[in-house]
């Protein structure tokens, strides 16, 4: 009987050492975290962006510039001939999140 007490009270002592050892969520999807452990600068940004969307927070546009008509005319006619075209706004949408009841 005593083993089996012994035994259970080790048991417990390294499970909770185990589970005090472990990352958060919120660390382990921090920038400096993905990075150090050999993910790209792009993964880390969308996963930012994808935490900002969770948190319903806006995310600013990576490029605000100003697109005079004749080039928004190109780009357009270009995108009908090339559905592929990057049009560098992945990730960007904005989703409506309901307000909590």
């Amino acid at each position: 009987m005593k083993k089996t007490a012994i035994l259970l009270s080790v048991f417990c002592v390294l499970a909770l050492a185990n589970s005090a050892k472990a990352i958060s969520t919120e660390e382990s999807t921090s920038e400096t975290y993905l990075i150090n452990h050999g993910h790209s600068q792009e993964l880390s940004r969308i996963v930012n962006m994808q935490k900002k969307q969770i948190n319903a927070e806006g995310s600013p546009k990576l490029r605000e510039t100003w697109i005079g008509a004749p080039v928004r005319i190109i780009k357009k006619v270009f995108g009908y001939f090339d559905p592929c075209a990057d049009d560098e706004n992945f990730g960007e949408n904005t989703i409506a999140h309901p307000e909590a009841l």
